[in-house]
C-alpha cells in the first residue's frame, strides 16, 4: 500500500476535523445529529468518525453548511435575488449615526439595587 492509500483509509475524530476545517466543534456535532454531512459511525460506545473522503465533502459544503440554519438563509434564492441579496449594503449616514450614538449615551439604568 502506498502512503496515499493509507492516508485514504485513515479514520480522523470530530477533534481533529474541526481543528482541519475550523469549524466550531458544536457546529459539527449538529451536522451530524442533523445528518448533513458525512461521517463513520462504528456503535454507539465509539461515536462518529471521518474519513478523509468525508472530510473532503464537509469542505466542499461549508459555504452552503454555514450559511445559516438547514442549508443556508440564501439556499432557495433564484439568480436574480441572490444578485440583490449580495449587492454591498449602504453605509448609513452621519444623521443615522449620531441618533444611534444619543440612544446608546441614553441607556436605562440597571433595575438592580447597588445597596449591600
Amino acid at each position: 500500500m502506498t502512503e496515499d492509500e493509507i492516508a485514504a483509509l485513515r479514520c480522523y475524530k470530530p477533534a481533529e476535523v474541526v481543528r482541519l476545517l475550523n469549524i466550531p466543534a458544536k457546529r459539527l456535532k449538529t451536522w451530524v445529529q442533523e445528518n448533513r454531512v458525512p461521517y463513520q459511525c462504528a456503535g454507539v460506545e465509539r461515536g462518529v468518525w471521518f474519513t478523509a473522503e468525508d472530510i473532503r465533502q464537509i469542505g466542499e459544503k461549508l459555504p452552503e453548511l454555514m450559511g445559516g440554519p438547514r442549508g443556508g438563509r440564501r439556499a432557495g434564492l433564484l439568480d436574480g435575488q441572490q444578485a440583490a441579496a449580495a449587492a454591498p449594503r449602504k453605509e448609513p449616514s452621519a444623521e443615522t449615526l449620531a441618533s444611534w450614538a444619543q440612544l446608546s449615551a441614553h441607556r436605562r439604568a440597571s433595575r438592580r439595587s447597588t445597596r449591600g
